[in-house]
Formats: C-alpha cells, structure tokens, sequence
C-alpha cells in the first residue's frame, strides 16, 4: 500500500534535475552523476510527500474517481494519521539530505532554498491552485522548472533563462494534455467532470 500511494512511477519526473547536467556535457563525468545523485533522491522524495499531502486533502474528490477511488487512502486502506506520519517523515528526510550534502550557501546552497520553495508550491497546489483553471498547470509547470534549475545549481552552473524557459512550455504541453485526456475519460465513462475534479469545470 505505502509502495502505491508514494507513486514512485512519477520518480522519472525528477529526471528534469538531469537536463543541465546533457546539455553542460557532463553526461560522461561519474562525479558529475555522484554530485547530482542525491538532488534526484531528494526531490523524488519531496514529491512523494506532496503526494501524499494531496492524497489527504483530496480523498473525498478522489473517493468519486474511476480510477483514484482505489487508493489507499481514498479507499480506507490507511488513515489519515498514518499518512501524514509518512509525509512529514520524507519531508524531513529528503531537506535533510539536500541540506547535508549542498549546504545552504553559495550556488549549491540555492538546491536546498529551491527544495523548500518546491515543497511550499506543491501544499499550495494541492490545497489552492489544483481547484483554479489555469492556474493549476501554470503551477505545476514551476516545479518542473525548479527540477531544472536546481540541477544546475548541483552542478554549480547557472541555469540559463532558455533553458528554463523550453522547460516551461514542455511541462505546460504535458499539463494541458493531462486535464484534456482528464476530460475524455470521464466523459467516455459518462462521469460528472466536477465529481473529481472541480477545475475541469473550467476547461
């Protein structure tokens, strides 16, 4: 159950921490790949645990999903308690981790400001901005951005505005097309599209 409701299918997404460490040519270098490392578990963990702060503050929406009714949490599987255990524990854990390994100084230090901003946007997502068309995937376009930029500055490179910038739109793109595909599986299955997700209502 825990395995589940962290999604570690979504880990990949912290392969965006990765882009500055190809494009900079450093893609053969193993210090390089053991100085990035940690920011990967790091930020993975990070999102594990907005994952399951979402979890908490959506489970009655998500109770009347096709598909995320099956969740733990949705589906009485595990409480809340033990939910928001688990989320503080990894939060903790991985701003620990990054804090230990790039400071909180200099270039490197930025990796562990960003990871706290990071954490603050994905509460705020889930408890605000996931219910405001919009404003929902323009949001979590930054966090991929924060992905981005705060492996630069592992890397102790400074991220480029274009670099940033083609990561937003891709990660707006891929927003988008989350809540158009959203759309037609609910009305394939003859859902009620503000059921689940309120914000569809204003697409």
């Amino acid at each position: 159950m825990w395995i589940e409701i962290v999604r570690p299918t979504h880990w990949i997404k912290s392969g965006f921490c990765l882009a500055a460490l190809f494009l900079a040519g450093l893609a053969s270098s193993w210090e390089a790949w053991f100085t990035i490392f940690p920011l990967l578990i790091g930020f993975s963990g990070l999102a594990s645990a907005g994952y399951l702060v979402n979890d908490i503050l959506n489970r009655d929406e998500d109770r009347k999903h096709p598909r995320k009714k099956f969740r733990p949490l949705a589906s009485g599987k595990l409480g809340v308690g033990k939910v928001l255990t688990g989320a503080l524990l990894l939060t903790l854990g991985c701003l620990f981790l990054l804090y230990w390994f790039y400071g909180a100084c200099g270039l490197q230090g930025w990796v562990f400001w960003l990871s706290i901003g990071y954490l603050i946007l994905t509460v705020c997502y889930s408890a605000v901005f996931r219910r405001v068309p919009v404003l929902d995937v323009l949001s979590l376009g930054v966090g991929f951005v924060m992905r981005v930029a705060s492996g630069a500055l592992a890397l102790e490179l400074m991220p480029t505005g274009w670099l940033l910038g083609c990561t937003y739109a891709v990660s707006l793109t891929l927003g988008f097309g989350k809540r158009l595909g959203e759309l037609c599986l609910l009305r394939r299955r003859g859902l009620e599209v503000g059921d689940s997700r309120s914000v569809l209502l204003g697409y």
